[in-house]
């Protein structure tokens, strides 16, 4: 069990055997649930699908979201995927992964929806049959995954509906956050992220529920989440197709606890909608504050006291100055 701002209580359960019937696979049953979420899913990998250690797995999974429960646009997604992957290990600290799956999406209109919510949906319809291949690069020399202290993570992605889909769009990725070990044991970290999506063919857009979002503990802390970008008719978020986030953090030695983190930190970042405005840096928002990360007993505890540094008339409604989750995802 665990707690969000955006979700509320989040339910999650899952059980696994890493060596089903001794044959060395991965059958893995999960759930999470919220009020603006449910996720189901079955999966089966192999680690060792070749004697050089290419990995091969399966996916079965259902998911519905609520937007207007995460406060953005009135509309609701049901999703049904099933899927394929394999992982290629290029190295000690690379590897790649690959993945084709069929997408079932059914969407569905809130009571009070944004006019471009409605505009795009008279123009594309509201269900859709999609076949998605992805591949993603990922370089990870960190020291640890949990409270790294040296090292870096670089991910570099591309998600793509192939043509025969209903909706035909694509959507860049890439992520690089650095550690740096500094004199009696503190820590400073760096982080870079940017996001790019668009439509081809006789699709007129991205996929309003493929929209970037940024705001939010994960973010630029000190704003709700998914709250920075543009905006509709309603006034709640739309997100867009171009992300850009920057994070800068200090980490303090270990006072309590070795599971626990104290930081500093300074977040910026905003989503542009291209098809509206260009993308200005000036526009970028910005935060500043004191948070805390705990591997406590009862699971990940993560909280944040951040200040806006230049918020908007509008933004101001969706500040958050403390922010907090606790509890495991999957």
């Amino acid at each position: 069990i665990g707690f969000s701002q955006s979700e509320g209580i989040v339910l999650t359960a899952s059980i696994s055997q890493d060596n089903f019937f001794g044959t060395g696979k991965k059958v893995a049953l999960a759930l999470k649930t919220s009020k603006a979420n449910q996720h189901y899913e079955i999966a089966y990998n192999n680690p060792y699908y070749t004697v050089d250690g290419i990995s091969r797995g399966f996916q079965l999974s259902y998911r519905s979201t609520d937007f207007d429960e995460l406060d953005t646009a009135d509309y609701k997604t049901s999703n049904g995927i099933a899927g394929g992957s394999f992982g290629i290990p290029l190295s000690e600290f690379e590897r790649v992964d690959m993945g084709l799956r069929a997408h079932h999406i059914d969407l569905e209109l809130g009571s009070n929806p944004a006019y471009e919510v409605e505009d795009w949906v008279d123009i594309e319809g509201r269900n859709f049959f999609n076949v998605e291949a992805d591949v993603t690069w990922q370089h990870d020399s960190r020291d640890s995954a949990w409270f790294p202290t040296q090292g870096s993570l670089q991910k570099l992605g591309l998600e793509l509906s192939n043509p025969g889909s209903k909706l035909k769009y694509y959507k860049l990725f890439y992520k690089h956050r650095h550690y740096w070990s500094l004199p009696s044991d503190w820590v400073f970290s760096v982080n870079g992220e940017v996001g790019y999506g668009d439509a081809y063919g006789s699709t007129s857009q991205l996929p309003i529920f493929e929209n970037f979002y940024v705001g939010g503990p994960r973010s630029v802390r000190g704003f709700q989440s998914f709250s920075l970008g543009p905006r509709g008719s309603t006034g709640d978020p739309l997100g867009g197709n171009v992300r850009l986030i920057g994070n800068a953090e200090l980490y303090l030695p270990p006072i309590f606890s070795p599971n626990m983190r104290i930081l500093g930190f300074v977040d910026s970042g905003y989503v542009y909608d291209t098809k509206e405005t260009d993308v200005r840096l000036e526009n970028l928002r910005y935060s500043a504050g004191v948070g805390m990360s705990w591997l406590s007993p009862i699971g990940a505890l993560s909280l944040s006291l951040a200040k806006p540094i230049n918020p908007t008339e509008e933004d101001k409604k969706r500040e958050e100055v403390f922010q907090f989750s606790i509890g495991t995802t999957f």
